[in-house]
């Protein structure tokens, strides 16, 4: 039996399985016209970046055919290149092309002044030096209306990126029918490779302000204010064009969305992981692994300062995974904690419906 031969929703199920191996899946699209219909939807549902060269190829598919974002479940990419001052090439794109990606950038939302400049920065001939991050962020602007699932690996800063997500939170705390990324449901930020910054606790508050994220990692969970610039303006212009984000400790909403949390490699003291913990009020799995505060917090100490954190989830959390607080066995001190420590005690019990503790 020819491949051709199959039922269309035969051969979509077989393309399923294999559409992680893209170079395996993009061989099928160019096969013929009717594999190509089938495939190529499936192909777009994951997008990664990585390198410039993977960037172009994803602006060249989304100008040629801006249907194909529609297929966007998942997104990952860092959100600066491997190596500094590398450019991303947009020599093709037309004149008409870039009123259509102007267009795609709404005014009311981001501002006239920051959409203007963000196309003016996408182009590497008027930004020459390092238009990736733009184009990052261009991009998960233009996929948000359809992702189900985004991954970053960041570093420093990033404010295109970070002009997206704050401006969504801010859209859903206008409007109760308004989101960005309306089917958003799971994000890991993560630190890139090359940078060994960690990640300000003000650049992940947007994320908790999203109501369809219901799963949140973070490697590298930073406590630190860091002013940054917004897009289109002139970084070497001076502290006066520094605005801050979301503030850390001024904005002390609550979550009710998130219900799995992770942090790893986090350097967080006592007071803060008390303050991030206790904006969470539904979460049912939290895990915390590799702290880098542990060499300044004995381990049985920070352990109530986290389970204080947890306390508003303390009705409704069921799997709880501690460790890396300690240089020795975890489970020695954890052991140890929970008998002897009173404070300990009264946390744990207090967590009616915990039914796995590590």
């Amino acid at each position: 039996m020819s491949l051709h031969t199959l039922p269309t929703e035969i051969l979509r199920k077989i393309f399923l399985f294999f559409h992680d191996l893209d170079e395996s899946l993009a061989s099928v699209v160019r096969t013929c016209w009717r594999l190509h219909d089938i495939a190529e939807p499936i192909l777009y549902q994951v997008v990664r970046g990585g390198d410039p060269s993977s960037l172009e190829g994803l602006m060249r598919a989304f100008i040629r055919r801006p249907e194909l974002v529609e297929n966007i479940k998942f997104f990952n990419s860092p959100t600066a290149p491997a190596e500094t001052f590398q450019s991303v090439d947009t020599s093709y794109v037309t004149s008409e092309q870039w009123k259509r990606l102007r267009n795609t950038l709404q005014d009311d939302i981001y501002g006239e002044k920051t959409c203007d400049g963000w196309i003016r920065n996408l182009d590497a001939h008027f930004n020459p030096v390092n238009n990736y991050s733009v184009i990052v962020g261009f991009l998960l602007n233009l996929v948000a209306p359809h992702l189900e699932h985004l991954v970053l690996q960041t570093g420093r800063y990033s404010p295109y990126v970070q002009e997206v997500v704050e401006q969504a939170s801010k859209v859903e705390e206008a409007s109760t029918a308004a989101h960005l990324f309306p089917k958003l449901r799971s994000v890991h930020l993560g630190r890139l490779e090359h940078v060994k910054d960690f990640i300000p606790a003000e650049f992940v508050l947007p994320y908790l302000k999203m109501e369809s994220v219901a799963s949140l990692s973070i490697d590298g969970l930073q406590d630190a204010t860091e002013p940054y610039h917004r897009p289109g303006e002139d970084p070497l212009s001076g502290p006066s064009s520094y605005i801050k984000p979301i503030m850390w400790r001024a904005d002390m909403f609550q979550v009710y969305s998130i219900v799995d949390l992770t942090l790893t490699g986090f350097h967080l003291g006592s007071a803060a992981i008390r303050e991030f913990l206790g904006r969470f009020y539904a979460l049912e799995r939290f895990s915390l692994r590799d702290s880098s505060s542990s060499s300044y917090f004995p381990g049985y100490l920070y352990l109530v300062d986290i389970l204080s954190g947890l306390a508003q989830s303390r009705h409704c959390l069921k799997f709880l995974r501690l460790t890396g607080l300690r240089s020795y066995d975890s489970s020695e001190w954890l052991g140890f904690a929970i008998r002897e420590d009173s404070a300990v005690v009264s946390a744990v019990v207090e967590m009616k419906e915990l039914q796995n503790m590590r």
